[in-house]
């Protein structure tokens, strides 16, 4: 095959390859998510009938009949001395959670017992025990007492709610929080009255409301998650009362996390890599794209997003859910833009489930004129890597003495930095030398180097842009293609004739079939490498 029918062939090849890149990464597919848990409500149950959410323990086998199910309400005790009632949630259960029920201890006599308790990540106990203990003892765990027996002598002279842990004797170190007097009663007496409580239970928090008043809360606590049992218990002793639970609810707090856990733009260069801590970034865009995808992913799949991208339209391709509450979820789609424009904005604004949170994310979004000079290729020096040699083709202008904004030269998958730029010995105003801080080597990803608008101009004093230029090696090209003059392989041994007509790297100073093996070397992926043999 004659040179020019093999350049001909690789054309339309490439070609071919570009046209499949363009629908593959551009075609519009079908939204499907798969819509996260509402509100998440973990447990619901209202004791109309037997729900089968509950494991129901006594003290002993002989006890009969109690905790169950009685006229619509979980019954744990009678109004019987020496009596205990359990009910475990089959459920292993982990903070954070919001707990909701309906609670009464009666009994006529000025001298109910013992009270109720509700346990959370504790150990469950098949044996609870009767009496001031309320049922809770054995186990390591947590409780949140409804205390209605107040002669024991580690309580307060009064009905009282508190949070303990592993204990509820009030003298032991175990104890946590003790709610104001008169927490959930105003004597000693208790009516036969239902009240409302309300526990909200957080990793480092326990907040109790009874009858919508604030009666404890809480803060600044790490509570201990080796266990996750979750429960009501309570107990009679020489005096007792009617204890019931109804109208329980769990459910998992609205979320307040309103953050982005991670942005991309593939295609394009965002010149500082994502942070959750930071809220602005700055996107290049090549000037020839008229589209480009995003993919935004939220902490909270709960949490609301609101896109808006100034001067263009954007379309939503696909959301996919982590699968439950408080799980990422990303959201992915195409900007279109309609007409060339310097700065496109896209704007995020992420807003938690509660509504209390907001943060707004802005992306700067700019597109390089299509009318900039393109750079050829970046290549590391033979022998020392922290030597890059750069070739554009346009000529370039390096001013003598002017400082070089640095940060316009990026480099992508390497620590190393850009310390210096000094042009080529002669007068070759294509390439021009940068001096890394250290060398590169032992990447396990591709290096690229993109020059941003500001980095250099041309002879005319035009810009030169562009995004992704290769890092390569040319010690490897020199070991397959054994080419090169003295001084080694270098860009301009490939490309230097299109410009300037200097004898490329097999030495003859034509655009030959030579010349493509090698572009095609270092233009396709290595996977197609035997298709270009020959």
């Amino acid at each position: 095959m004659e040179g020019k029918e093999l350049i001909k062939t690789v054309t339309g090849f490439l070609a071919v390859l570009l046209g499949l890149a363009a629908v593959s990464g551009f075609n519009a597919g079908t939204v499907h998510a798969d819509t996260p848990p509402p509100g998440a409500i973990l447990v619901e149950d209202h004791f109309d009938r037997d729900s089968g959410l509950w494991d129901l323990i006594s003290e002993s086998s002989e006890v009969v009949g109690h905790p169950a199910i009685v006229d619509g309400r979980m019954r744990l005790t009678d109004r019987e001395q020496s009596q205990v009632g359990t009910a475990w949630l089959k459920q292993k259960l982990s903070p954070p959670y919001d707990v909701t029920f309906k609670f009464r201890m009666y009994d006529p006599s000025d001298y109910p017992a013992d009270g109720i308790v509700f346990m959370f990540n504790k150990k469950q106990n098949l044996l609870p025990v009767s009496g001031g203990g309320m049922g809770f003892e054995p186990g390591n765990g947590y409780g949140v007492e409804f205390d209605s027996w107040w002669q024991n002598p580690w309580d307060p002279v009064y009905s009282h709610v508190s949070l303990f842990k592993d204990n509820a004797e009030h003298l032991s170190n175990e104890l946590i929080e003790q709610a104001r007097y008169d927490a959930f009663i105003e004597n000693s007496r208790i009516e036969d009255k239902w009240y409302d409580a309300r526990i909200e239970v957080r990793p480092d928090s326990v907040k109790v409301t009874i009858d919508g008043a604030l009666v404890m809360d809480k803060t600044g606590i790490s509570l201990d998650n080796t266990y996750a049992g979750v429960g009501f218990t309570a107990s009679t002793g020489a005096f007792s009362s009617l204890q019931e639970i109804d109208d329980v609810v769990i459910s998992k707090p609205l979320g307040r996390n309103a953050f982005l856990e991670d942005a991309s733009f593939p295609n394009t260069l965002m010149t500082s890599p994502f942070s959750g801590g930071s809220t602005t970034y700055d996107v290049y865009v090549p000037g020839d794209l008229t589209a480009v995808p995003f993919s935004i992913r939220q902490s909270d799949a709960n949490a609301r997003l609101a896109i808006s991208v100034s001067d263009a339209t954007y379309s939503v391709t696909d959301v996919t859910y982590g699968g439950f509450a408080f799980a990422p979820s990303t959201t992915a789609g195409t900007i279109r833009f309609a007409d060339y424009r310097p700065v496109h904005t896209m704007n995020v604004q992420v807003t938690s489930e509660d509504g209390t949170v907001s943060n707004q994310y802005r992306f700067a979004l700019h597109r390089l004129d299509p009318a900039y000079s393109k750079v050829g290729y970046a290549m590391l020096d033979r022998l020392d890597a922290s030597f890059l040699e750069v070739y554009v083709q346009e000529g370039i202008g390096l001013p003598g003495d002017a400082p070089f904004d640095f940060s316009r030269f990026v480099l992508k998958g390497t620590a190393s930095k850009i310390e210096r730029i000094f042009p080529e010995h002669g007068p070759n105003p294509h390439r021009f030398h940068l001096v890394l801080d250290r060398p590169i080597e032992g990447s396990t990803t591709p290096v690229s180097l993109s020059l941003l608008p500001g980095a250099l101009n041309d002879t005319t004093n035009n810009p030169i842009a562009q995004l992704h230029i290769p890092v390569l090696n040319e010690t490897d090209l020199l070991e397959r293609f054994g080419g090169g003059g003295e001084d080694g392989l270098h860009i301009d041994d490939v490309l230097g004739n299109v410009v300037s007509g200097v004898p490329d790297a097999n030495g003859l100073p034509g655009f030959d079939r030579s010349d493509v093996k090698l572009l095609l070397r270092l233009l396709v992926p290595p996977f197609l490498n035997p298709a270009v043999e020959g």
